[in-house]
């Protein structure tokens, strides 16, 4: 009997509750043939009038919007009845606020009476309210009321206004980006969902690009007029040699062409600091980013200022490969000038004259006088002596020759030995500097990775269009610095956890192996190099 009575208490408790919340809510919604018109923000588009839609059968679809329609009966004999209608929104539509609770998906807030006042009765709620299958919008900027577990929930329109921005540039036809969408070349018109200031990049190809921040205005088009400077071209060393070099081959000039080939190698050894000098010059015309616009924000402004930097950067990289071409063309130029030095015989010069012989001296016969027997004397005694002398150096010659003759042979093999030393140790050499290179290379592609890493970040930031950008790129930095296990640990924007701390590990154990190896190839190295010049001095020796 106890448990009858608290089910009745019960079921008469949940009916006082259903009456009472039935008023903050719409039962159901109509779907006989339109009484009335619906609304003025929706333009007719089907034959047969504007029909009423299910709330079922809404879907997201570009483009459309819906519109929640009350009818009262005006001598008051029938309840209100609601219904739902699809169309195209117009121009007047732009003035509509989103309106969202969190927590509440839009399904549940179109089913739920909409108030202008706090303390407006369940009859007094808006006849017309909009949405686009997932957001519920109403007209203005006023706020507006719902019944949440009988209490009045404030909401705030958000109006999403559209801002008008119309560039040109002198030349036109330049491309003009806000974030990684493109807008068009100039003259090109787009337009901004806030009066928030916008870094626009305008680029064209031979021209420097410039960087300007945009304040779009209200019920206006914001006009900006860029002026593009042509990019000051990189000193090209190729041309004038090509030209000296078409002249002496058409003179078959030989000597002139060792000249080239040493203006040329010149060119070549000071060819770093030359092209260095050409691309500071190049760069120092790149237009500087402006100074902090008055209503922009400190994160504003900073991201500005990396998009700037990046742009420097990317300017650079192009100044450098176009410099890198210009030396090979030179190093090309210099293989074509040895072979026109090859194809060029050499000058034939004219042999000088023999010298005349010299005169004949006269002797004069009659003062000569020859002793025989003296002549005789003097050259058995020249005769004895260079008989002891040629033993003498006989006997020095073979002694010298047996002396010799082994060391010779010594230092040969003692030059064989340290030779197949140098090149075993060079070989050791070698693989140890492959697995160096394989180290460094890891360690690159590592600081490669956080990079983007760290910009896959802070483009999740800018998109994700957080008001303080930058504390939203340090605290995510900072959370895939954080190590595994940390209870910290929170993906916030789909990106890996510890990435970067994860990264940096396999970085700090490559660096490791590579300053292992580095020292192992220098001192392999080292010994090649040594048992080569050993070897070297006792093959000349």
């Amino acid at each position: 009997m106890k448990t009858k009575l608290e089910f009745l208490v019960a079921f008469f408790l949940l009916l006082a509750a259903s009456a009472w919340a039935a008023k903050w809510t719409i039962d159901s919604f109509d779907d006989a043939p339109d009484p009335g018109e619906p609304d003025n923000y929706i333009a007719e588009e089907f034959s047969g009038g504007l029909k009423p839609v299910k709330p079922d059968q809404v879907t997201l679809q570009g483009g459309r919007l819906y519109v929640r329609q009350k009818f009262e009966d005006p001598f008051g004999d029938e309840d209100p009845t609601y219904q739902i209608f699809q169309g195209r929104p117009k121009d007047a539509a732009k003035n509509l606020g989103k309106i969202s609770l969190e927590g509440i998906p839009y399904t549940t807030l179109l089913k739920m009476k909409i108030f202008y006042s706090r303390s407006a009765s369940g009859n007094d709620d808006l006849e017309t309210v909009y949405f686009d299958g997932k957001d519920i919008f109403v007209e203005g900027e006023d706020p507006v009321y719902i019944n949440l577990n009988g209490k009045m929930e404030e909401l705030k329109p958000v109006v999403l206004r559209e801002y008008k921005i119309s560039i040109t540039s002198e030349p036109s036809g330049a491309t003009v980006m806000v974030g990684n969408a493109s807008k068009g070349e100039t003259p090109v018109t787009f337009s901004a969902s806030s009066p928030k200031t916008i870094s626009v990049v305008v680029s064209k190809e031979g021209y420097y690009t410039v960087i300007k921040p945009i304040t779009p205005a209200e019920k206006q088009t914001t006009q900006e007029g860029i002026l593009l400077t042509a990019r000051k071209p990189l000193a090209d060393p190729v041309t004038p040699f090509r030209s000296k070099l078409q002249t002496a081959n058409a003179s078959r000039d030989a000597n002139a062409l060792k000249n080239l080939k040493t203006e040329v190698q010149q060119a070549l050894k000071d060819y770093n600091s030359d092209s260095k000098k050409s691309i500071d010059a190049v760069m120092s015309k790149l237009p500087a980013n402006p100074p902090k616009a008055s209503n922009e924000s400190a994160n504003d402004y900073s991201a500005r200022q990396n998009l700037w930097t990046n742009t420097q950067s990317k300017e650079r990289d192009a100044l450098n490969k176009e410099a890198a071409n210009y030396f090979n063309e030179l190093k090309e130029l210099s293989a074509e000038i040895d072979a026109a030095v090859r194809d060029v015989p050499e000058p034939v010069v004219a042999k000088k004259p023999p010298p005349p012989p010299p005169p004949e001296e006269d002797y004069d016969d009659d003062d000569a006088y020859y002793d025989e027997d003296e002549d005789e004397e003097e050259f058995e005694e020249e005769m004895g002596r260079q008989s002891k002398n040629d033993y003498s150096r006989y006997d020095a010659v073979s002694s010298a020759t047996d002396v010799f003759g082994n060391t010779d042979e010594y230092l040969f093999w003692t030059g064989m030995v340290f030779a197949a030393a140098a090149v075993g140790t060079g070989v050791v050499g070698f693989l140890e500097n492959m697995e160096y290179t394989k180290a460094n290379d890891a360690v690159s592609e590592a600081n490669k990775k956080i990079k983007d890493v760290e910009r896959e970040i802070e483009i999740a930031c800018e998109r994700e269009s957080y008001d303080d950008i930058g504390k939203c790129i340090a605290d995510s930095k900072r959370i895939a610095n954080l190590p595994d296990g940390d209870p910290n640990s929170v993906n916030q924007h789909g990106l890996s956890v510890n990435a970067i701390w994860k990264l940096k590990q396999y970085k700090s154990t490559n660096e490791k192996t590579k300053d292992s190896f580095n020292k192992s190839r220098i001192i392999w190295f080292s010994s090649a190099g040594l048992a080569a010049a050993i070897s070297i001095t006792l093959f000349v020796w």
